[in-house]
């Protein structure tokens, strides 16, 4: 399971990299680089992205 979770925050890293071109996935789903991103470039958590962190 470990190794399965690295890859997709892998994956998410790699995404958040190439928000801002025309081809990426979540430009397409219209995510936008703020709504996962906070101002010193560092990726939110999770929960946070998700919307969970007030729970």
């Amino acid at each position: 399971m470990g190794t399965s979770l690295r890859k997709v925050i892998n994956s998410l890293v790699s995404a958040v990299k190439n928000i801002d071109s025309k081809n990426s996935v979540l430009n397409k789903l219209g995510i936008k680089e703020d709504e996962i991103v906070d101002a010193n470039g560092n990726l939110w958590s999770l929960t946070e992205i998700m919307g969970m962190d007030s729970i």
